[in-house]
C-alpha cells in the first residue's frame, strides 16, 4: 500500500538542518549514514557508491542532491538560493520510496507534483541476467524550457549520466497513459516496478492512487508505481 510519511516545509532550512537529516533519514533502512564538511553535509548511502546527502549550502539554506562517489549532482530547488524547504516522501510498499523535493523562497507550503525534483529508491531488474538489486532514480520535473533531466544509478554505473526528461505537465490530456521504465545508457538496469508516463489521460501532473489495465499504482507527478 502506497502512504505519504512525510510532508513538510521547512521554513528557514538552514537552521533546520537537523531536522531535515533527522527526518529523511527515518524514511529508509539506508545502508550506511556519513557526516562530511564538518557537518554541513550528511550522506545517506543507497548503496555504497551512490545515494542521497542532505546539504546545507550557505547560511541560506538546506537542499536535497544525489551523491554519487565525490561527486554531487541534481540539488533540489532553483538555481537561486531559496529558504524554505518542501518536502513530501510517500512510500510504495517495501521496496519504493519517492522523495519529492522543492526549494522557494516563500510560499508555497505544500510540494507540487508538476515542480519538484523527484529522487526515488526503487528495485532494478538486469536486463542480462533478471537479477535484481537496489537503484536510485532522480528525475527533474521543475521546469518548462526542456531543461530537465534524469539519471539512473546501479552498481555497473561507471560515471553519472543524465538524460532528457519531459517539461512539467507534459503529454497530458492524451487519450490513455503509456508508461514505460526508468533506464539509463550507463546501466543494464531498469525499474521493475516503477515507471514514467509518456502521456498521461489526466489534465495535469498529481499525487494520487490510481487504477490502470486493472492493477493498482501509485501517481506522483509522472512517476506510476505499481501498488499490489
Amino acid at each position: 500500500m502506497s502512504t505519504v510519511v512525510l510532508d513538510k516545509a521547512y521554513a528557514n532550512s538552514s537552521s533546520r538542518y537537523s531536522d531535515i537529516v533527522s527526518d529523511v533519514t527515518d524514511l529508509w533502512d539506508w545502508a550506511d549514514i556519513s557526516t562530511v564538511y564538518d557537518g554541513t553535509m550528511f550522506k545517506l548511502h543507497v548503496e555504497d557508491n551512490f545515494g542521497l546527502m542532505v546539504y546545507n549550502g550557505n547560511s541560506n539554506f538546506t537542499t536535497i542532491a544525489v551523491r554519487f562517489g565525490s561527486s554531487s549532482y541534481h540539488i533540489a530547488g532553483p538555481s537561486s538560493t531559496a529558504a524554505k524547504l518542501l518536502i513530501k516522501a510517500e512510500r510504495v510498499g517495501e521496496d519504493t520510496l519517492i522523495l519529492s523535493v522543492w526549494r522557494v523562497s516563500d510560499s508555497p507550503n505544500i510540494v507540487s507534483a508538476n515542480l519538484c525534483d523527484k529522487y526515488i529508491i526503487c528495485r532494478g531488474v538486469n536486463t542480462i541476467t533478471e537479477e535484481e538489486e537496489t537503484v536510485l532514480v532522480y528525475l527533474g520535473s521543475n521546469s518548462t524550457s526542456g531543461t530537465n533531466k534524469c539519471m539512473l544509478l546501479a552498481g555497473d554505473v561507471m560515471q553519472a549520466t543524465d538524460i532528457a526528461a519531459q517539461n512539467a505537465n507534459a503529454n497530458v490530456n492524451a487519450k490513455n497513459t503509456n508508461i514505460i521504465p526508468f533506464f539509463s545508457p550507463a546501466s543494464v538496469y531498469i525499474t521493475k516496478d516503477v515507471y514514467q508516463s509518456l502521456c498521461s489521460n489526466v489534465s495535469s501532473w498529481y499525487f494520487s492512487d490510481v487504477i490502470l489495465n486493472d492493477k493498482p499504482y501509485r501517481m506522483s507527478g509522472s512517476v506510476f508505481v505499481l501498488d499490489e
